[in-house]
């Protein structure tokens, strides 16, 4: 017969701490979101990293619409993740302009006091050839410094206590939107190849004074071009302010680029 083994207290210490840990872990990652706490729901990544940067840990942020749609001139409701993301969004932050506005319907009106913000009704906006207007307004950061302070007011009005905080944020983004700004404008000094021709880049071409041999003329132009927009007008899989600086960074890089 084995005799006992000493353990010692110390141990035993130990290992009830773990599983107390474990079991709080646990308990934490089912906790449903605090009663009251404000849901901000972002249509796509550009706007989702602008609610994040402006929410800090005051909102919860979800993403609705993670990679560009089959149909790029528009957002579907097919297109977005499950809809239960949303329901209790009391701020839906949208492009708007035509482009994503089927994504109102993940939003229930039910929600008490639900703001919605359409970007494109906030900023000085381009139109296409035929005369509708061009949604593609986070691909010039000036525009987005503009969202990123009509934003910040919403998300004030949805939740008093926190708004001061809100504003300050915002006021933070919006310096680090004029540095990336700058950096972009110095890669786009370099000048624009035939990659930057595409109306979806409207925005980013007004910005940063893009023209050259083979480039489509800007939406309202004559003989404006009709040709799709880039294959990522998201940015990197995300929704931070990293992610789209990158993105900004990217077609720059592009449209610099001159064809061998």
């Amino acid at each position: 017969m084995l005799a006992p083994r000493f353990v010692s207290p110390r141990l035993v210490v130990v290992v009830a701490g773990l599983v107390l840990a474990a079991v709080v872990g646990g308990i934490a990652g089912c906790r449903k979101a605090e009663p009251g706490r404000l849901v901000v729901a972002a249509s796509i990544p550009p706007l989702a990293a602008l609610a994040r940067d402006v929410a800090g840990p005051d909102a919860d942020v979800v993403l609705l619409v993670e990679a560009p749609p089959p149909a790029p001139q528009s957002v579907a409701v097919s297109d977005a993740r499950p809809a239960d993301r949303a329901k209790d969004a009391r701020v839906l932050v949208l492009v708007g302009l035509g482009y994503d506005e089927a994504l109102a319907a993940l939003a229930p009106a039910a929600v008490a006091k639900q703001r919605v913000l359409r970007v494109g009704d906030r900023v000085p906006t381009l139109s296409r050839d035929d005369g509708t207007p061009n949604p593609f307004v986070w691909l010039d950061p000036q525009r987005m410094r503009l969202a990123a302070k009509a934003l910040a007011e919403e998300l004030a009005r949805a939740d008093s206590s926190h708004a001061a905080a809100y504003r300050q944020r915002a006021a933070a983004l919006d310096a680090r939107l004029g540095g990336l700004d700058e950096a972009v404008e110095k890669i786009a000094s370099q000048g624009a190849g035939p990659a930057c021709g595409s109306p979806a880049l409207a925005y980013f071409r007004e910005r940063y004074h893009l023209e050259g041999p083979g480039l489509a003329p800007l939406p309202g132009a004559e003989g404006g071009s009709a040709a799709a927009p880039p294959a990522d007008i998201f940015g990197p899989v995300g929704g931070s302010m990293e992610t789209y600086g990158t993105l900004l960074r990217s077609l720059a890089e592009a449209c610099a680029r001159r064809p061998r």
